[in-house]
């Protein structure tokens, strides 16, 4: 019986492998990272493209270490990721895909954070109205202490 066993043992072996073989194998994902934030946005994109294969590739990107989003990505498929950068700044981004680890960048964003117009100084106009108020008054008072009282004889 054991010598049965053990010429059995290379067929099984021969059947076994091929199968495992020809496991549905997760595609490679390629990934990109912007090192540039796009201003005025300040977002950065996260291209992430997977090759052939079988199966889902699982991601998860994270901003500085706080969570930003995850999702599932299809074999042959392409998707973009925008993530926000703290304006003047610059943020690490990492990218965890599921079996092939976590990738790291730095991405910096020169946008300045602007107010956005308001109108004009107010405070300058103001003032600027009042001298003029004060003047006129002024001159109204000028006026009128010149022709009071008059003496008619």
């Amino acid at each position: 019986m054991l010598k049965v066993a053990v010429l059995l043992l290379p067929f099984g072996l021969a059947m076994g492998l091929p199968a495992v073989a020809g496991a549905a194998a997760p595609p490679l994902v390629d990934l990109s990272v912007q090192d540039r934030a796009e201003c005025p946005a300040s977002k950065s994109s996260v291209t992430m493209a997977a090759g052939a294969g079988h199966g889902q590739v699982g991601f998860t990107i994270y901003r500085d270490g706080e969570y930003v989003q995850d999702g599932l990505l299809s074999p042959n498929s392409r998707r973009t990721v925008k993530v926000k950068i703290p304006p003047d700044a610059a943020s690490k981004i990492s990218v965890q895909l599921a079996g092939q680890g976590t990738a790291n960048y730095t991405v910096e964003s020169h946008c300045r954070a602007r107010l956005p117009f308001t109108g004009p100084a107010t405070r300058l106009y103001g003032r600027l109205a009042t001298a003029i108020g004060l003047l006129i008054t002024g001159a109204i008072f000028w006026w009128y202490a010149g022709i009071w009282p008059r003496q008619t004889r």
